[in-house]
């Protein structure tokens, strides 16, 4: 999967910091280990808080990236499913649909506008 140029810069500053590439790229916090699931959702979270922003239901966390991810990419490809659901590398449509945020109005509207 490409990178954006701005990520591609910013991993690259984050390597020189550490001296290159030598065992995992990202560190868990005895720095011997890989980045844990758990605790990068630990550090996620704590980024969101540290800008202030609380979801309507406290769970903002790595999925919501995921998800803000996935609306861009949906924009950008033009609400093609296909094309979207390869893009996020999911198994299957109804797991990309899963990502996607629909509001029920704009789908009665749709409909109705036929």
């Amino acid at each position: 999967m490409p990178l954006h140029p701005e990520a591609v810069a910013a991993l690259q500053e984050y390597l020189d910091i550490r001296g290159g590439l030598v065992g995992y790229v990202f560190k868990g916090p005895t720095s011997k280990n890989k980045l844990s699931r758990g605790y990068a959702y630990t550090l996620i979270k704590r980024a969101f808080d540290n800008a202030g922003l609380h979801g309507g239901n406290g769970k903002l966390g790595s999925h919501t990236l995921r998800k803000i991810f996935a609306r861009l990419v949906d924009k950008a490809l033009d609400h093609d499913l296909i094309r979207i659901n390869y893009a996020l590398r999911n198994s299957s449509i109804s797991r990309t649909i899963a990502y996607l945020s629909f509001k029920e109005a704009q789908i009665d509207e749709a409909i109705l506008s036929i």
